[in-house]
């Protein structure tokens, strides 16, 4: 059987998709557009299932224009789980303890089988960007296109942001901001995938009722302080560099994703990061 293989970006996951586009496109026979979305999209990961002269091609391409990646075989990845919401977490000595919102579903996590850690924002509909001082539902003609072409449009608009950052702690931490009622237009979350991948669950702050002893606490104070006690009990090999980032960094630009899928694919793509040796 022929051997396959993904490429990956080992640093930024948000590059220009033009200096792949058209290779891509030769490769899966699609057009430059739509290559060029895949990339966008792909979050870190640039293509996947490709055979060895595909995937040299693209990554040539990539460490020509200075971008560092890598080719994995994909028979050395994991199966990827499903992902699983949980709103219910009671912390203990030995890990964590989640229940679904309904609390019909139940899973147990122990601190040591952690193995990655990948909080993030969400940006929600009608999102303000209070520091650029503009508000992308006000752009003129942006709600008449079509939904693909608003979402092209919206996609950009956010890697331009991304691409204009604040200076560096210059105010209190993300987490502070959002602990303190601040962040009232982005959904928080954190994903925590088990050891070699063996399970992946998702907490969203807005829903979470987070139990410790005879403390009980809901939404973003919640989460706050189970972000806190999760960085405390996993060690640092565990956490992603967005939870670094929302611990000491004060700009929601570097954690902020555009929908729930735009984050998954984040996560997966720091996963595989992780398991290949590789998690800058």
């Amino acid at each position: 059987m022929t051997e396959r293989y993904w490429v990956i970006l080992e640093a930024d996951p948000f590059i220009d998709p033009r200096i792949v586009a058209d290779e891509l496109a030769r490769i899966q026979g699609i057009p430059a557009l739509e290559a060029k979305r895949r990339v966008r999209r792909g979050v870190g990961i640039v293509a996947e299932d490709l055979g060895e002269s595909e995937a040299s091609a693209l990554h040539e391409k990539l460490t020509a224009a200075g971008v560092p990646a890598r080719m994995i075989l994909a028979a050395a990845l994991p199966e990827f789980p499903p992902m699983e919401i949980y709103s219910q977490v009671e912390a203990g000595d030995e890990g964590l303890d989640l229940k679904s919102a309904d609390g019909s579903e139940q899973a147990v996590l122990v601190w040591d089988q952690i193995e990655l850690v990948n909080p993030a924002l969400i940006f929600e509909s009608g999102y303000v960007d209070r520091s650029g001082g503009f508000e992308v539902g006000l752009i003129p003609g942006i709600r008449e296109l079509e939904s693909d072409e608003a979402r092209v449009v919206r996609e950009n608009l956010i890697l331009k942001m991304r691409s204009e950052r604040s200076p560096a702690n210059s105010g209190p931490s993300v987490l502070s901001q959002l602990e303190g009622g601040k962040l009232k237009n982005c959904a928080a979350a954190v994903d925590l995938v088990g050891r070699n991948a063996a399970c992946w669950f998702r907490i969203p702050a807005r829903s979470l009722v987070y139990r410790k002893g005879r403390i009980r606490l809901g939404g973003e104070l919640a989460f706050s302080k189970l972000l806190r006690e999760i960085v405390e009990k996993c060690g640092k090999t565990a956490l992603s560099p967005l939870t670094l980032k929302m611990l000491q960094g004060d700009d929601i630009k570097g954690v902020a994703f555009s929908d729930q899928r735009e984050f998954a694919q984040h996560t997966r793509w720091q996963l595989v990061l992780k398991l290949t040796g590789t998690n800058e």
